[in-house]
């Protein structure tokens, strides 16, 4: 899950939805959550066109606390929206139960973030069998993602890539 950039309230709101509808198909208590970032955001309702706004390009703490689904330990990538919490100690190497690997790296290719492909290449050359990112990758028949992080998983070769950053109607998914 990733890029709910609304209000805190309508934030957990929308979450809390989700997790009903995915408990009524299933078993939650088994599984890993697993966050792509940009989960701060704030919004207001303009009673006067009746309609949601949303403020963009706002950057804050996020209560990752809770949004959880289970006692088991979630996997929480920022975003570039997202300030890091230092009460949350967010680990970026997760081996679960079944010996599945999760690896990860926060925020997207800037200016403010230099040794982003360093950090990228470290997490990949441990062989994830998933990999997330907040950053998009360049995606097949699309304008939007970042080229240079599609080379590097292309090269790794992860199982999976999680990732977030984009808005799309509709999840997407594709072999690289």
């Amino acid at each position: 899950m990733s890029d709910l950039q609304e209000c805190t309230t309508l934030n957990r709101q929308i979450f809390e939805t989700a997790t009903l509808i995915l408990q009524d198909q299933y078993d939650l208590s088994s599984t890993t959550l697993i966050l792509a970032g940009d989960f701060y955001g704030e919004s207001y309702f303009d009673q006067n066109i009746q309609k949601r706004i949303e403020i963009r390009g706002k950057t804050g703490l996020v209560d990752y606390e809770n949004l959880t689904i289970n006692k088991l330990p979630r996997f929480i990538v920022y975003g570039n929206h997202d300030l890091p919490n230092p009460k949350l100690d967010l680990c970026k190497h997760l081996k679960l139960s079944n010996g599945t690997q999760i690896n990860g790296v926060d925020f997207i290719e800037s200016k403010d973030f230099s040794n982003f492909f360093k950090e990228i290449k470290t997490a990949l050359k441990l062989k994830p069998d998933v990999f997330v990112s907040h950053e998009t990758p360049l995606l097949q028949n699309n304008s939007k993602g970042n080229i240079n992080l599609t080379k590097l998983v292309k090269t790794y070769k992860p199982k999976i890539h999680i990732f977030g950053h984009c808005h799309f109607r509709s999840p997407i998914f594709f072999r690289m």
